[in-house]
């Protein structure tokens, strides 16, 4: 999008530098994005939270309420559904600002805006 825009001078992908960067590339299908999402399952597992899988479809159009098998996991449910969106915003954020796609800075961000809501 940007390219049409002229904002930037190349349509490939700014993290990997090889596929057009659509929005199905820039979110998920982006080896470096990819790998992101692997972490991001990884610490929610570790954490017992687990689903049934994060595929494009679920990241694009955020399906997590698809995730759970069982009713009861609606906190579960509620945590992912704010993982999914933080960290769709944090990609695109670290693309704007051109920084480097971290696990680490997704984890201190939403950690801060959890310090935040708590305070309110």
């Amino acid at each position: 999008m940007l390219f049409k825009f002229k904002k930037v001078d190349s349509p490939l992908c700014y993290f990997c530098g090889k596929e057009l960067e659509t929005l199905e590339h820039l979110l998920f299908c982006c080896p470096r994005v990819h790998a992101f999402w692997d972490e991001v399952t990884v610490m929610l597992n570790s954490q017992g939270i687990t689903f049934k899988s994060l595929d494009v479809k679920n990241i694009v159009f955020c399906f997590c309420f698809l995730f759970f098998d069982a009713p009861n996991h609606d906190n579960d449910r509620i945590l992912l559904n704010y993982i999914v969106l933080e960290s769709k915003y944090f990609i695109y954020r670290t693309k704007l600002n051109k920084t480097p796609l971290s696990f680490k800075s997704l984890f201190e961000r939403i950690k801060n805006t959890f310090q935040t809501e708590r305070n309110l």
